[in-house]
């Protein structure tokens, strides 16, 4: 297997939807990858939940190897976290964001931004 090069992604969002009645979101981002075309989505880590915000900056950040002849697919699934539960299904889906690993090295600053989709998506819902 080829060695390949560690990058940090950290994450954050704004403008996230609402789903509590009487406050913002806690909003919490789960991270899957997929190698190649026909790879499956495997988590790779969860933030924490940052509570009461629409505009969340995770602390938590996630190391990815980048292999330069692999496509390296990312999903971030953002959930609003409503108990200390880590089944996912018990938790709100605020959307779904996808890139490339290589998506985001090849900007400036090996920043990005995308828009988040909100959409029933099939993934394992445990840890």
């Amino acid at each position: 297997m080829e060695s390949g090069a560690e990058f940090e992604v950290t994450v954050c969002c704004s403008g996230l939807r609402a789903l509590d009645k009487f406050s913002h979101s806690d909003p919490m981002c789960v991270l899957y990858t997929k190698c190649g075309i026909r790879g499956s989505w495997v988590e790779e880590g969860r933030t924490e939940s940052v509570k009461n915000t629409g505009d969340p900056e995770w602390q938590k950040s996630f190391n990815l190897k980048y292999y330069f002849h692999q496509k390296q697919s990312l999903r971030f699934s953002l959930y609003d976290v409503d108990s200390n539960s880590t089944d996912l299904g018990d938790h709100d889906n605020l959307g779904t964001a996808e890139c490339t690993l290589a998506q985001i090295l090849a900007t400036q600053e090996n920043k990005m931004s995308t828009c988040i989709e909100y959409k029933k998506v099939s993934l394992p819902l445990s840890p």
